[in-house]
């Protein structure tokens, strides 16, 4: 009977080697895996970068002197004075929720969403118009100029 416990006791210990060898395999597996996804996400990034970029044909708004600039990072972007819209103006000559910025076919496109006091392009106040690179759009009191981003 000694040498049953004996051989069970060898038989558990070499159990709970192999079972840490096991753990430890599983865990550089995991690393290995984590990596390569890590890896494929960023060149992923890369490639979705470039292609948001031709199709937003890299463009921006800016101020007069370009002290403003953001960029159009977004197929919809959200003008207004409203703490939840994407491009806020706290001014009250903005409304809320004054101007809707759209990307569709590498085409970008403002709307105005019935503001007070209207969405204006080139002086031109507007209901909705494909912009250009150049143009002026002004949104209450401030003025803003559709650009194209400088390489």
């Amino acid at each position: 009977m000694d040498g049953f416990l004996e051989f069970m006791s060898e038989f558990a210990n070499k159990l709970s080697a192999f079972k840490e060898i096991l753990s430890a395999a599983a865990l550089i597996i995991i690393d290995v895996c984590a990596l390569a996804i890590v890896a494929f996400c960023s060149k992923e990034k890369k490639v979705v970068q470039a292609q948001w970029s031709r199709a937003a044909r890299h463009m921006m708004l800016t101020d007069y002197d370009e002290n403003f600039a953001f960029t159009l990072n977004s197929e919809e972007i959200l003008m207004g004075r409203h703490i939840s819209v994407d491009l806020r103006f706290p001014d009250m000559s903005v409304s809320r929720y004054h101007a809707m910025l759209t990307l569709e076919d590498g085409i970008w496109t403002i709307s105005d969403l019935d503001s007070k006091s209207g969405t204006y392009v080139n002086g031109r106040k507007i209901k909705q118009i494909r912009l250009k690179p150049g143009d002026e759009i002004k949104i209450g009191q401030k003025t803003l100029y559709f650009r194209r981003k400088r390489a």
